[in-house]
C-alpha cells in the first residue's frame, strides 16, 4: 500500500511537471501562432524605423569652381574681381572691404562670392592681398558647463490630542479638539491626513501624542555642452511640461478639491565666447536650471524650483575651469506650542504641547570649462556611437527566457537583426570611405591641374625672364666693349703725353747744357744767355702743358667707363698737348741752333778782335730782350 501511494504521488508529480512544461511551451509559441499579416507588417515597419541610416551625401566633394583662384575681367571703367570666400561669410567680408577701402562690392550669399570693382590691376592686387589677410578660419569654441545642486531637509513634528469628559461631573470637560495642540498641520494641511498617535483612549479619556520625523535630499548634476564660433552667440534649451497638483479651498459652499495644472520647467545655457590673442577665452554667460522633484516640508512635497545666473564676461584660459558663481543657504525653524505652565512640566508637558521643527540646507555651484574645439568627429564614428546607444542591452538567457521562448525564435530574430544592423553600418562605412576616396581623388586631380597651370605659368615667366636677362647681358657686353675701347684710347693718349713729356725733358736738358756753355762766355754773350733762358722758360711751359695733358689723360681714363665723349675730348686735348710739345721742341731746336750760331759768331769775333786783357775795362753792355708780343702796349707811348 505504501509503494502504491508513493507511485501515485510520483505520477501526479510528473503529470504536473508535464502540464507546466506544455503551458510554458505554448505560452512561448503563442506569438508564433498569432502572427497575422498586420502584426508582421508592424514589426517590419518598427524594425526599419529603429535602424540608424547613413547619410549617402555626407562626403560629397565641393564643386571645383569654388576652389578656383580669384579671376579678373576687364571692363570699360576698370577691372572686376571675382573672389570665393574660404572661411568668412561673404556679406561680412563685403562690409569690411567697403568700409576700409571704399570699393564697390557686391556679395552673393548663395555662392559666398564677392564681386569687387577696381580701377586697375594694381588696385585689384591690393584688394586680393587684403582679402588673404582677413579671410581666416574662425576659432571654434567648446563650452562645457557643470552645474551641481545639493539639498537636504529634515523635520520633526509633534502633535498632541487631549480630550477628557465628565471627569468631575457631567459638566466638566478637559480638551475637546483634535488635535489639541497642532504642529506642522497648521502650515501643511496634508500633515493631518496621516500619522500614528500613541497614548490612552477610552470612552471618557483620550490622550494621544502623534510624532513624525522626515528626511529628504536632492542632488542635481547637469552637464550641458555647446560649441560655437568665436564671437557668435549659442543657446541650448531643454523643457519639460510637468503637472502640478493644487487644492482649491476659497470657493463658498464648495468643498476643497484638487486640480492639476501644467507648468514649464526648463534648463538652458546661453554663451557668447571671445577668444583673445593671449589664449584666454572671454565668456558672456546666462544659465538657468529648473527642477520639479525638490522635497519640501514635513510631507516632503515636490516643489518646482528655478536657479539662474547671468555674467557679462569672464576670462578663462583654455583647459581650465572657473567657478563663475554659487549659492550656499541654510534654514532652521522651530515652533513650540502648548498650554501655559503645563507645557513646562517635565514629561507631563509633552501632553500639553506641540513642536514643529525643520532644518534645510542647499548649495548651488556653476562651473565653466572652455576649450578650443577640434572641429567635429568622423561620420562613421558618430554612427557607431549612436548605434551603441540605441542597441538593446545584452543579457544571459535564464530560466524565464527558456520558459517564454523555448524554441529560441526571439533570440534568433535578435541575432539576425543585430547582424543586419552590423551589415548596414559596415555598408555605410564602406560607402563613406569610397566617397571619401573619390572626393580625395577629385581634389587631387584639381590640385594637379592647378599645379600644371602654375607650372606652365612659371615656365612662361622663366622664359620671359631669360629673354630679359639675355637682353641685359647683350647691353652689358656692349657697354663693356665701349668701355674697353675708351680705356684703350685713353691709354694711347697717355702714351702720347708721356712721349711729349720725354721730348720736353730732353729739350730741357739740352737747354741746360747750352746754359752752361753760355755762362762760360757770359761776358761776351749775354744776349745769347737771355735767349737761352727764354728757351728754358718756354721749355718749362711746354713741360707744364705736358703734365696738364697727362693729368687730363688720367682723368679721361677714370671717366672712360661713364662717357665715350669725355674720352674723345681728352684724346683731342692730348693731341693738342702733343702738338704744343712738338712746337716747343721745334722752338727749342731753333733756339739751340741760333745759340750755336751766336756762340760761333761770338767766338770768331773774340778771336778776331780780342784786345789785350784790361781788368779796368767796363763790362760790355747787356743786350735788351726782345719785346713780348703778348704784353699790352702803353697808350701813353
Amino acid at each position: 500500500m505504501y509503494r502504491i501511494r508513493l507511485r501515485k504521488i510520483a505520477i501526479v508529480r510528473y503529470t504536473l511537471i508535464l502540464q507546466f512544461l506544455c503551458a510554458a511551451f505554448f505560452a512561448g509559441c503563442e506569438e508564433s501562432f498569432n502572427d497575422k499579416p498586420g502584426e508582421l507588417e508592424a514589426r517590419a515597419t518598427l524594425s526599419d524605423i529603429e535602424q540608424t541610416r547613413a547619410n549617402p551625401a555626407v562626403n560629397n566633394p565641393l564643386p571645383n569652381i569654388y576652389i578656383q583662384p580669384p579671376k579678373r575681367i576687364d571692363v570699360n571703367d576698370g577691372v572686376k574681381v571675382f573672389y570665393f570666400t574660404r572661411e568668412q561669410p561673404a556679406a561680412q567680408m563685403a562690409t569690411i572691404i567697403t568700409t576700409q577701402m571704399g570699393y564697390k562690392v557686391t556679395a552673393n550669399d548663395a555662392t559666398n562670392q564677392l564681386i569687387i570693382h577696381c580701377a586697375n590691376d594694381a588696385e585689384a592686387d591690393t584688394v586680393l592681398e587684403i582679402l588673404n589677410l582677413i579671410d581666416l578660419s574662425p576659432i571654434q569654441v567648446n563650452i562645457d558647463c557643470t552645474i551641481v545642486e545639493l539639498y537636504a531637509d529634515k523635520t520633526f513634528d509633534r502633535e498632541t490630542t487631549v480630550d477628557i469628559t465628565n471627569i468631575f461631573g457631567e459638566d466638566f470637560t478637559f480638551g475637546g479638539k483634535s488635535p489639541s495642540f497642532p504642529g506642522a498641520s497648521l502650515r501643511e494641511a496634508k500633515r493631518g491626513t496621516f500619522g500614528m498617535g500613541i497614548g490612552y483612549e477610552s470612552n471618557k479619556v483620550k490622550m494621544l501624542v502623534d510624532m513624525l520625523v522626515s528626511r529628504g535630499y536632492l542632488k542635481i548634476l547637469m552637464n550641458p555642452t555647446i560649441e560655437t564660433v568665436n564671437g557668435q552667440k549659442a543657446k541650448v534649451l531643454s523643457r519639460d511640461f510637468v503637472p502640478i497638483q493644487k487644492t482649491v479651498t476659497q470657493q463658498l459652499n464648495v468643498l476643497p478639491y484638487d486640480i492639476t495644472e501644467y507648468q514649464w520647467v526648463e534648463d538652458s545655457l546661453e554663451v557668447l565666447p571671445h577668444v583673445y590673442a593671449d589664449g584666454s577665452v572671454g565668456l558672456s554667460t546666462e544659465i538657468k536650471i529648473g527642477s520639479n522633484t525638490k522635497p519640501k516640508g514635513v510631507v516632503q512635497t515636490s516643489v518646482i524650483t528655478e536657479r539662474s545666473i547671468k555674467v557679462d564676461e569672464n576670462r578663462v584660459k583654455p583647459g581650465y575651469s572657473l567657478v563663475i558663481g554659487g549659492i550656499r543657504r541654510t534654514e532652521k525653524r522651530d515652533v513650540l506650542r502648548g498650554y501655559p505652565v503645563l507645557k513646562d512640566i517635565p514629561v507631563v508637558g509633552l501632553l500639553f504641547s506641540s513642536r514643529d521643527f525643520e532644518e534645510s540646507g542647499s548649495e548651488l555651484i556653476f562651473i565653466l570649462t572652455p576649450s578650443i574645439s577640434s572641429g567635429g568627429m568622423e561620420y562613421a564614428k558618430m554612427l557607431e556611437m549612436v548605434d551603441k546607444k540605441q542597441a538593446a542591452p545584452k543579457y544571459d538567457a535564464g530560466l524565464d527566457k527558456i520558459l517564454t521562448d523555448p524554441s529560441g525564435d526571439k533570440a534568433y530574430t535578435e541575432h539576425i537583426k543585430q547582424k543586419a544592423d552590423e551589415a548596414t553600418t559596415e555598408k555605410a562605412r564602406i560607402e563613406t570611405e569610397a566617397k571619401t576616396i573619390r572626393a580625395q581623388a577629385d581634389q587631387t586631380k584639381v590640385e594637379a591641374e592647378q599645379a600644371q597651370a602654375e607650372a606652365a605659368n612659371a615656365v612662361a615667366q622663366a622664359e620671359k625672364a631669360k629673354a630679359e636677362a639675355a637682353l641685359e647681358r647683350a647691353n652689358a657686353e656692349k657697354l663693356q666693349t665701349e668701355s674697353i675701347k675708351a680705356q684703350a684710347d685713353a691709354e694711347k693718349a697717355k702714351a702720347d703725353a708721356e712721349s711729349a713729356r720725354a721730348q720736353a725733358e730732353k729739350a730741357r736738358s739740352e737747354a741746360d747744357a747750352d746754359k752752361v756753355a753760355t755762362e762760360k762766355i757770359k761776358a761776351q754773350a749775354k744776349q745769347a744767355q737771355a735767349q737761352a733762358e727764354k728757351s728754358q722758360a718756354e721749355a718749362e711751359q711746354a713741360k707744364a702743358q705736358a703734365d696738364s695733358a697727362k693729368a687730363q689723360a688720367e682723368k679721361a681714363k677714370a671717366e672712360a667707363d661713364n662717357a665715350q665723349a669725355e674720352a674723345d675730348k681728352i684724346k683731342a686735348e692730348a693731341a693738342t698737348a702733343k702738338a704744343n710739345a712738338e712746337q716747343a721742341q721745334a722752338e727749342a731746336e731753333r733756339i739751340k741752333a741760333q745759340a750755336e750760331q751766336e756762340r760761333l759768331k761770338a767766338r770768331r769775333a773774340i778771336e778776331a778782335n780780342m784786345p789785350a786783357f784790361d781788368p779796368n775795362a767796363p763790362a760790355p753792355e747787356e743786350p735788351k730782350p726782345a719785346p713780348d708780343a703778348n704784353q699790352p702796349k702803353d697808350p701813353n707811348k
